[in-house]
C-alpha cells in the first residue's frame, strides 16, 4: 500500500500478508426413524475440505425447531410425533464459520396398543385379543407369558389346568418400527367347590352336606327336597330313601362348577356283614368287609376261627378281610366276625355273627 498527498508527495510502501483458511462442511446425519416415545440422535459429520489440515471443526451449533439450541457435537431429545426441523453451523478452529446444514425429519407416533382377556378361570378356552388404535396399525405382535418374548398373531387362546399368577406382556411394533408394550398382572382362579363323596347312612339321619366354598360364592342344590335350604355352602339333608344332589356353584370371579353327590339310605343304624365271600381271584367278593350305616365312629372289625384264634382285626372299616393268614390261604370254612362302632346318636353298637369263605 502507497499513498500520496496533494502536493503529490508519496509515502513509503507498507504491505501485508493474509492467510485464507478453509470453510468446514457442516453436515448431519439422522441415523433410524424416530419414534415419539423414544430419544431422537443427532450424528455430527461435519468434516474440513481436503487440504485444510491441520484445521479442524472445534464447536458446533444446533438449532431445533427455530427455538431449541445445543452445542454437544452429538446431542439428543425428545420430540412429539410430526415434522421437524434441525440447523447445524460449525467453527473451525481457525474461526471459520460453515454454511448452514438444514435437515428436516419426522418423528413418527408410536402405537397405542391395547389388550383384551376373555376369562380367568382354570379349563376354560382364554382368548387373549391385541388391538391398536386406528391410523396407527400395528404389523407384529410379541406375547410373553412367563417364557421369552415369542412372535405371534393379535389373537391368542389359552387354557390353564392350574390357578396362580399368569402376567403377560405384550409388544406391539408398526411399520415404522415405533413400539408400545403392555404389562398385564393376571391370575387365573379355580372354582374348587365340590358335592363331596358319595354317602351311605341310615334312613332319616342328618347328613350335613358341605361344598367348601370361598366367600362370596353362590350355591343351587338340586332337587331341595329334603333340604333344610338349597342356596348355602352346608345344607342338611334328611331323607327316608336315595337321593342324588347336583351342585351348581359361582365363585366371586365368575367361575363355574358342576358336581353330585348320591346319598344311599339303608334301614340302620346298623353293621353289615355279608355272611359269605369267595377270594378265589375272579374279581368278585374278594374281601370281607363291614358296612356300618348311620355310625358316629368305627370301633373295630375282627375275624376267628371257630377255635377263638384271631386271624384278622382293623379299626379301619373301610380294610377288609382278603381270607389268608400270615401269607397263607386259608381252605373254605365258617369264621366268627364281630364288629363295633357308635352309632350317630351316640349309642355303642355291637354285631357278631359267621362267615363262610369259598373257593
Amino acid at each position: 500500500l502507497a499513498v500520496a498527498t496533494a502536493e503529490g508527495c508519496l509515502s513509503d510502501t507498507n504491505s501485508i500478508v493474509l492467510p485464507v483458511r478453509y470453510l468446514p462442511n457442516a453436515v448431519i446425519n439422522l441415523g433410524a426413524a424416530v419414534c415419539n416415545n423414544e430419544t431422537a440422535r443427532f450424528m455430527d459429520a461435519s468434516y474440513m475440505p481436503a487440504g485444510a489440515a491441520p484445521d479442524r471443526v472445534v464447536s458446533w451449533n444446533w438449532l431445533f425447531d427455530n427455538s431449541i439450541t445445543d452445542i454437544l457435537q452429538n446431542p439428543s431429545g425428545n420430540f412429539s410425533a410430526g415434522l421437524h426441523y434441525a440447523k447445524l453451523i460449525v467453527q473451525s478452529d481457525r474461526g471459520c464459520l460453515s454454511l448452514p446444514a438444514d435437515s428436516p425429519f419426522i418423528v413418527y407416533s408410536k402405537p397405542a396398543i391395547n389388550l383384551y382377556i376373555s376369562d380367568s378361570c382354570v379349563f376354560r378356552n382364554i382368548v387373549y385379543k391385541a388391538g391398536s388404535t386406528p391410523g396407527n396399525p400395528v404389523i407384529n405382535w410379541s406375547w410373553d407369558f412367563g417364557n421369552g418374548y415369542r412372535p405371534g398373531n393379535a389373537v391368542v387362546t389359552k387354557t390353564f389346568t392350574s390357578d396362580g399368577f399368569y402376567p403377560v406382556k405384550l409388544v406391539g411394533k408398526t411399520v415404522q418400527g415405533c413400539m408400545d408394550t403392555i404389562f398385564r398382572p393376571f391370575t387365573i382362579y379355580f372354582n374348587r367347590t365340590r358335592a363331596g363323596n358319595d354317602t351311605i347312612v341310615a334312613k332319616d339321619e342328618p347328613v350335613q352336606l358341605d361344598a367348601r366354598g370361598d366367600t362370596g360364592t353362590t350355591y343351587i342344590w338340586s332337587p331341595a327336597i329334603g333340604l333344610n335350604d338349597a342356596f348355602i355352602r352346608n345344607p342338611v339333608a334328611i331323607l327316608d330313601r336315595d337321593q342324588q344332589y347336583l351342585l351348581n356353584t359361582l365363585s366371586k370371579e365368575g367361575c363355574d362348577s358342576r358336581s353330585k353327590i348320591l346319598i344311599r339310605r339303608y334301614k340302620g343304624p346298623e353293621l353289615y356283614i355279608p355272611n359269605a365271600f369267595s377270594p378265589n381271584g375272579d374279581i368278585i367278593n374278594e374281601i370281607l368287609k363291614v358296612f356300618p350305616v348311620g355310625i358316629k365312629s368305627f370301633g373295630y372289625f375282627s375275624v376267628y376261627t371257630r377255635g377263638g384264634q384271631r386271624i384278622f382285626h382293623t379299626t379301619d372299616y373301610t380294610r377288609g378281610w382278603d381270607g389268608t393268614f400270615k401269607g397263607a390261604k386259608l381252605d373254605p370254612g365258617t369264621f366268627v366276625v364281630i364288629a363295633a362302632a357308635v352309632d350317630y346318636k351316640g349309642n355303642p353298637m355291637f354285631k357278631k355273627g359267621t362267615v363262610v369263605l369259598l373257593r
